[in-house]
């Protein structure tokens, strides 16, 4: 199984760093997972937060793939137990058919335009986290599918 997470900028938090350093080598044996971080200029946090959020939402249509399943994190999305997460997540592998793709947006959420784009949405919670904490988040319950998926002794239920 193949899986992608986009990002909207890197982690700053060291606390947050050190964890999705360690989910990242974890992974590896289980799954190809690649992260692809877009980065943007400065001078981009002063522009108009429909512009900035339009902005985002080009570069990250840009790393669309066709044969891939996107799927955006947001806390409007459905949320899902760690198993039935593991489920849903070799069905959005099959219907891609090459992979899975996630995108984490920013601190402002995801344009409208991008929401389209790209319809699927899953919640990893009805509460808002930072940035950091939400990349942290997703890279544990990844790992945890990927266990649960391989019969792994990591999860207990």
């Amino acid at each position: 199984m193949q899986v992608e997470l986009i990002l909207a900028g890197k982690p700053q938090l060291s606390f947050a760093v050190k964890g999705i350093s360690m989910y990242r080598e974890r992974l590896s044996p289980l799954l190809g997972f690649k992260e692809h971080f877009l980065s943007f200029p400065k001078s981009f946090g002063k522009l108009e937060l429909n512009h900035r959020k339009e902005k985002e939402a080009e570069a990250f249509a840009k790393q669309l793939k066709a044969g891939w399943w996107p799927v955006r994190l947001d806390e409007t999305g459905r949320s899902y137990s760690s198993e039935q997460f593991t489920k849903q997540l070799e069905q959005w592998h099959l219907r891609g058919g090459k992979g899975v793709q996630f995108f984490l947006g920013g601190p402002d959420g995801f344009a409208h335009g991008f929401k389209n784009q790209v319809p699927e949405a899953l919640s990893l919670s009805t509460m808002t986290f930072p940035h950091d904490l939400a990349h942290l988040v997703f890279m544990e319950q990844l790992y945890r599918a990927a266990t649960l998926w391989r019969g792994h002794p990591y999860h207990r239920s």
